[in-house]
């Protein structure tokens, strides 16, 4: 339970890091998309860029840390892959919540110790 604590606080400062810097270069909360658009878009130009060879839990990886460069807290980026991710449901069978939350969980955690 304290780990859990521990964890909301380190995606929290983690989060408003990120939003000092968006807010630094001007952008706005408002300007973001909603995030199963944005993740559609990047997933997109890397279908274009990849193709079948996408390894779609490294895209779920890789769009995650992109949306949180760009603004979105982890409850969006959740969203956006519950939502969003190509074949979800049976890539991860029986576990998509707990896949969901380890992998934003860690991408908020490893982009916390980048800063």
């Amino acid at each position: 339970m304290q780990r859990l604590k521990q964890e909301k606080r380190e995606q929290a400062d983690a989060q408003n890091r990120l939003l000092a810097v968006r807010r630094a270069r001007g952008a706005h909360a408002d300007d973001l998309l909603q995030p199963a658009e944005f993740y559609q878009r990047e997933l997109a130009g890397l279908m274009k860029r990849f193709g079948t060879q996408l390894d779609l839990s490294l895209a779920d990886w890789t769009i995650g840390k992109r949306m949180a460069e760009q603004g979105y807290d982890a409850e969006h980026v959740m969203a956006a892959i519950l939502e969003a991710s190509p074949d979800l449901a049976s890539r991860k069978s029986g576990h998509v919540e707990d896949y969901i939350n380890r992998t934003v969980n860690k991408l908020y955690g490893q982009i916390s110790t980048e800063r």
